[in-house]
């Protein structure tokens, strides 16, 4: 995991749902990870970046950071889940079951 992103959604009175906040992490690959090439050339990431600003976090503590206000916007919201979107969702959510990290925890 290289980017993780989250926008949580407030309603306004009309019953409209809006973007509130926005939580997003560039990720220091750890050690010996195998980024390949072609898909920082797909994706556009530059590793080198220096306005990447890059985190010294592992995924699961990176997953930990994304997920403390989605918890937080769940139960302000009184709502029981969120949901994820994403580009290639099946393949994303992946990655917060192998860290062993949940929105219910």
């Amino acid at each position: 995991m290289l980017e993780i992103a989250a926008v949580t959604l407030t309603m306004d009175p009309e019953g409209n749902l809006l973007p509130d906040a926005t939580y997003a992490y560039h990720i220091q690959p750890f050690e010996g990870a195998n980024v390949e090439q072609s898909a920082l050339d797909f994706t556009g990431i530059n590793l080198d970046d220096p306005l990447r600003r890059q985190v010294a976090l592992s995924e699961s503590e990176a997953l930990g950071e994304i997920f403390r206000p989605i918890r937080k916007s769940i139960k302000a919201h009184d709502c029981t889940r969120a949901i994820l979107v994403g580009h290639n969702a099946a393949f994303d959510q992946g990655f917060p079951e192998r860290s062993g990290q949940s929105l219910r925890d």
